[in-house]
């Protein structure tokens, strides 16, 4: 069997939009692990080790902020039609519309409740600010005042965004980009910005990868989970390998605690 035919058994529904290359790492990854493996010469039946491993690996790392597509899709095209008689009608059918598409989405969902609270604290750094958003998700709706710099791994969630920008904050983009490679994080010199979001991001990347986000030159918002997967209060939420990274590399910082998400402000 031939790479390309175990790519497409890989790309189901769930990952068919994903960049081939992030697949095709997971699959030198597993070869790695076993040198001896020449899929070339592997039947259907001892292929299935390998699509299992790429599969528990895509969801480790990306499978936890999947979004329902189709129905955001459709709250978008309601969104873009939507035509209230006066401006106080509209702004109200706007924003509960996009609530209703930021449901459709794990991390952005979790973090309804908080928006407001987030955006009254964070707001002396963020105000007129252009913001970098590191696998953002569906965040950037919440942040229209802002310009954006939207970077993420899904083609779906790139090209809804940018569809949603496309009439409703145009000075912003979504770009798509894969951040388990220290070479695009260079990339991301190339744009100028004030700040940059990493929220719920670090648990899943490389230190490499980590450190090189954090030499970039702008005001680091980072935040963890204060909860497991399992949806469990974790016992000590702060991260003390991040607070002595941070502290290694002579960097202060601020702590912020809200109910399910703690941040870390880096300046």
């Amino acid at each position: 069997m031939n790479l390309s035919e175990i790519i497409s058994k890989i790309k189901t529904k769930k990952w068919k939009n994903l960049d081939e290359n992030v697949i095709l790492e997971k699959i030198d990854l597993f070869l790695k692990r076993n040198p001896k493996t020449d899929i070339e010469k592997l039947t259907e039946k001892e292929i299935r080790p390998i699509i299992k491993f790429v599969r528990q690996e895509l969801h480790r790392s990306y499978g936890a902020f999947q979004s329902d597509v189709y129905k955001r899709n459709r709250l978008l095209n309601e969104l873009k039609k939507e035509t209230p008689n006066n401006e106080r009608n509209k702004e109200q059918e706007i924003n509960e519309i996009k609530l209703k598409i930021l449901k459709t989405h794990s991390s952005t969902r979790e973090r309804l409740d908080l928006y407001d609270e987030i955006k009254k604290d964070l707001a002396n750094l963020i105000k007129n600010k252009i913001i970098l958003d590191l696998g953002c998700g569906l965040n950037p709706l919440m942040f229209d005042e802002n310009k954006i710099i939207a970077a993420e791994f899904n083609k779906d969630d790139v090209d809804f965004l940018n569809e949603y920008f496309s009439f409703a904050n145009k000075k912003s983009k979504a770009i798509l980009l894969d951040l388990t490679k220290v070479e695009n994080i260079e990339k991301l010199k190339e744009y100028k910005v004030d700040v940059i979001f990493a929220w719920k991001l670090f648990d899943l990347l490389n230190s490499n990868i980590i450190e090189a986000i954090m030499n970039l030159d702008a005001v680091k918002i980072v935040s963890f989970s204060t909860k497991t997967l399992g949806n469990r209060k974790m016992n000590s939420p702060k991260r003390k390998w991040f607070e002595n990274r941070l502290n290694a590399m002579n960097l202060d910082y601020e702590t912020a605690r809200f109910e399910s998400e703690i941040f870390y402000i880096i300046k």
